[in-house]
Order: structure tokens, then sequence, then C-alpha cells
């Protein structure tokens, strides 16, 4: 079994100085994230779906055991069923991310819901039609309120990432106590695929503006869920 690690993008500004040099240009930043690992979860992707051009270029960059977890964009996260039902944003994505196909680089796509897609309000099922229209491509869920895997809902949410052989995606968040994150749940319900994210300890997770803000460490004393 093959354990792959990578962070969620290769030019970030605090990698400056940790993974290449401060002023490294910016076009040989992921040639040389690859020479420290062999995976990718592409983010930006989730804010403007990348150009086949771009594409093929991070092919170039990158050696032939290098993967790449894609992100869907947010529309997905907003309106999963819409969004793949109407439109071109689907068609597009697949036809941008064909020369990874292609060339044996694609891990899977990453779709991240937000905390309203809630079973009070939404059912697992309206991802049904973007489960399909991605096949035979692997896809990852991260589900991110907590009812979904609370008493009874468990074992349904789970038997229906089984029942389509999507990967339930496990996270590594704060344990804040009286919040609606989702919780440590160490589920493999696609056996070829098993995904961890890890989204830091930080005790004021629920009060950063930004990714970036949430994650980093505070010294505040923190309010864990017992």
């Amino acid at each position: 079994m093959a354990i792959h690690l990578g962070l969620g993008s290769w030019a970030d500004a605090e990698y400056a100085g940790l993974l290449y040099p401060r002023g490294f240009p910016p076009d040989m930043r992921l040639s040389t994230y690859a020479m420290w690992f062999d995976h990718i979860e592409v983010n930006a992707s989730y804010y403007s779906t990348p150009r086949r051009e771009a594409v093929i270029k991070w092919i170039e960059a990158t050696p032939p055991n290098f993967r790449f977890d894609i992100r869907l964009h947010r529309m997905f996260s907003i309106s999963p069923e819409k969004t793949a039902k109407t439109g071109r944003m689907l068609p597009y994505l697949l036809e941008a991310m064909e020369p990874l196909f292609t060339a044996k680089k694609f891990s899977s796509f990453l779709l991240v819901l937000s905390p309203i897609f809630a079973p009070s309000r939404h059912r697992l099922e309206e991802l049904d039609t973007l489960v399909e229209k991605i096949k035979p491509h692997q896809l990852a869920i991260e589900l991110r309120h907590v009812d979904w895997v609370e008493g009874k809902a468990r074992a349904t949410t789970l038997a229906w990432f089984r029942e389509r052989n999507v990967t339930w995606v496990a996270v590594d968040m704060p344990p804040l106590k009286g919040s609606d994150l989702m919780p440590v749940v160490d589920e493999v319900t696609n056996p070829q695929l098993a995904y961890l994210r890890l989204h830091g300890r930080n005790p004021q997770y629920l009060e950063g503006k930004t990714a970036a803000e949430n994650t980093r460490i505070s010294t505040a004393k923190p309010s864990f869920a017992s």
C-alpha cells in the first residue's frame, strides 16, 4: 500500500525560504516542490478551473510518479446537483484535465462541501449526478457538518459512500466544544483510495477569515470537547 503526502499548493508565500529560496522564479516552484513531495492537492482550482495549457506544464514539471488531486470549483460546493446537471463547467473541467488522465498523473477530484450542506437541508442523493458524470475518475468528498455522522446517521452516510465507491475524506480538525465541525471519522469507503486532510489544531479555527488563519498555530487557551 502506497502512502502519498502532499500540500495544497506549491506557490504559497509561506513556502519561500522553506521549499525554495526567496525570490525563486514562479515557473520553477512546482518542479522544486516535486523534489520533496510526490503528491499535490490543487486548491487553486476551487476558484478557477485551470486551463489545459497550464495542466500540460504541470505534467512537464513533475516526475512520472507524481500525482495530482484536483479540488472542484466552488460552484460544485455551493450547488453540486445543479452545477453537475447544467452548463459547461463539468465538461470544461474534464477536458482541461484530460492530459493528466493520459499521463497517469491524476489521483482524484476533491469535493469539499459547505457546513450549510447538512442533513436538515440536503440529501446525499443530490450528489448522485456528479458521481455518475465524473466516472470513471475517482471522487473524494469532504462533508463539514457533524450531523452526517451523529447517531444512526453515520451508518447511512457511510453506506451511501460505499455503495457509490466514493472516497470518504477523513479530517483532522480542532474538536471545538459546541461547534458543528466534522469530528475525526477514520473510514475507508473506497478500497482504492483513502484520503486524510489535516486542517490543523488551531483552537480559534472558527474565527479565521482565511484558510491560513484557520490553520495557524495559536497560543490561546483551547476549549476542547470532552
